[in-house]
């Protein structure tokens, strides 16, 4: 028995053998239903048109008829019967009760907090209260002049955690709106939950952004096991003599950059690419490279930028 927002499904088997002579002797199956979890004295019969399949590798027929005229939020029972060319009655199938789709929005989610963090924004929230929830959806936003809420990104759900999303963005000191509602199996959907909150302000000690020479960064996030995560590009004559980029990255608790590496100039890509196996998780990470030139001088900087995310 399937319920979707359009029908309620009814489908059953039978044996392959003698079912075709049967029906094609006038016999008929007949599908009746009950309001509640029984089929009583007073079960309608249901005017459905049933399909007929032969599933000949399982030996059976399967029948299948849609009801037409189920009502919302309502729990039903059906079963069906066989009456055979000379009027002889079945017992009933064994029942199945099914309930069916309602139109009416889920309740919202409580307790919704929202931590910020390296990496975003963590939120978590209580479960709405309906039954029937299929998922939540989270988002960040922003309260416009009415004081109603506008979704501008969505935030990644937990796999493991279905109370649970991360927000992931550069944190750098800004207030926004994050929000959640709840859709149920129906299609169904809350109102909003909405909490506002501040990002943390990790910032490094050159803008990132500004780049405005030969080397320019990149930035987003980045898988854990992902390598040569951090990227920038350099443009101009200049590219042709550098031999190596040298790699730092800001570190906020001595408020300077501190050397990672270097890495010689790939040929023939668009990207410049290093290997940062200690990107810490959690958190974003900002970069300094720069060109160095064969007589020792350096090429203005590239600031790229990562989030690895410690999604939960």
């Amino acid at each position: 028995m399937v319920t979707n927002r359009g029908d309620v499904h009814v489908s059953w088997k039978t044996p392959e053998a003698h079912t075709r002579d049967e029906l094609d002797n006038y016999g008929r199956f007949t599908v009746y239903r009950s309001v509640g979890t029984t089929v009583g004295a007073d079960a309608e019969r249901i005017d459905c048109d049933y399909l007929t399949t032969l599933h000949s590798a399982e030996g059976v027929y399967v029948f299948d008829c849609d009801d037409p005229t189920w009502a919302y939020a309502t729990t039903y029972t059906y079963a069906v019967t066989f009456t055979d060319g000379r009027g002889n009655e079945s017992d009933p199938s064994a029942p199945v009760t099914v309930t069916t789709a309602d139109h009416l929005p889920t309740a919202p989610v409580t307790g919704l907090t929202a931590t910020p963090r390296g990496d975003g924004m963590l939120l978590r929230w209580n479960a709405s209260t309906d039954q029937d929830i299929d998922h939540y959806w989270a988002v960040r936003g922003v309260r416009q002049a009415d004081g109603s809420f506008k979704a501008t990104d969505p935030c990644t759900l937990s796999t493991t955690d279905p109370l649970t999303a991360l927000c992931i963005d550069i944190p750098d000191g800004e207030n926004a709106a994050y929000a959640v509602y709840a859709a149920d199996k129906w299609g169904n959907v809350s109102a909003w939950t909405v909490v506002d909150a501040t990002e943390l302000t990790i910032t490094p000690g050159e803008p990132i952004g500004a780049d405005s020479g030969a080397l320019w960064g990149s930035g987003g996030w980045t898988i854990p096991a992902q390598s040569e995560n951090v990227l920038w590009h350099c443009s101009g004559d200049v590219c042709a003599d550098v031999t190596e980029y040298r790699v730092s990255r800001w570190n906020a608790e001595t408020q300077a950059y501190d050397l990672l590496g270097t890495v010689a100039p790939k040929d023939g890509v668009y990207y410049q690419s290093y290997s940062d196996a200690t990107m810490p998780l959690g958190s974003i990470s900002y970069y300094r490279v720069v060109g160095v030139l064969p007589d020792g001088t350096e090429t203005t900087a590239a600031h790229p930028w990562q989030i690895r995310p410690d999604l939960v």
